[in-house]
């Protein structure tokens, strides 16, 4: 299980999610992807820049203020995030948590029932209190085991990185399409960082937002269909 979550390429908070619900390794998990996402949001924009005239200092993220969403907006979000937890954690889906709340909130935005954005201080509250939990799970580790995971990771990431510039230079062969667009939207992680760049080259955001949204949405479902029947092998195994 441990092994299959670390290799998925995307969902950070969703696999330590799901990991945390099948009994998964978090420390192994925590390190693998942090090490995944720091390599490629490292590399793309640097490779970008150097490849480029764009100065991608300048890339501002745009982000709701508390003042911005009305009541009746903020209880849309709680409500319709509350549902969509429960109703995950009734299904038995993994990382319901954080699933059950995206799939609701999803739902709702693209049905066009709400249009509300979560201020950026409950994300920063959400990254900070997920940091500190993933942090508490290093307690105990060797810097042996550090610095073997974090090798093992970054060459799982240049694999990656490796497998995305090969369809990268395909799809620009076969369409045309921006290379720098392309490749923004086939990174396998760092969509934030990803659309930002987009933004900056006046690329279309909305072409890399839609790659890295489909990659997440068959991560997520793709990782319940995987992880139901490893935990089920792993159950029959033990007893």
């Amino acid at each position: 299980v441990t092994a299959f979550l670390a290799a998925v390429p995307g969902g950070f908070q969703t696999m330590i999610a799901i990991g945390e619900d099948t009994n998964a390794d978090l420390r192994k998990l925590s390190i693998i992807h942090s090490t995944r996402i720091l390599v490629i949001v490292f590399s793309v924009p640097l490779w970008i820049q150097f490849s480029s005239d764009a100065d991608l200092g300048q890339a501002i993220p745009a982000a709701a203020s508390l003042a911005a969403v009305s009541l009746k907006e903020a209880l849309i979000l709680l409500v319709c995030g509350a549902a969509g937890y429960w109703g995950a954690k009734r299904i038995g889906i993994s990382g319901a948590s954080i699933i059950g709340p995206m799939l609701a909130n999803g739902a709702l935005h693209m049905l066009g029932l709400a249009e509300a954005r979560v201020p950026v201080v409950f994300i920063n509250a959400a990254q900070l209190v997920i940091g500190v939990h993933i942090g508490c799970q290093f307690a105990g580790i060797t810097a042996r085991e550090l610095a073997s995971t974090v090798t093992i990771a970054s060459g799982y990431a240049l694999l990656l990185m490796a497998g995305a510039g090969v369809f990268t230079y395909l799809v620009v062969w076969a369409t045309g399409i921006n290379i720098f667009a392309v490749a923004l939207a086939y990174a396998p992680g760092g969509q934030p960082e990803m659309n930002l760049v987009a933004l900056v080259l006046n690329l279309d955001p909305a072409y890399v937002a839609l790659h890295h949204l489909l990659r997440v949405i068959i991560i997520v479902f793709g990782a319940q269909f995987v992880i139901s029947r490893l935990v089920r092998a792993k159950a029959r195994k033990s007893g």
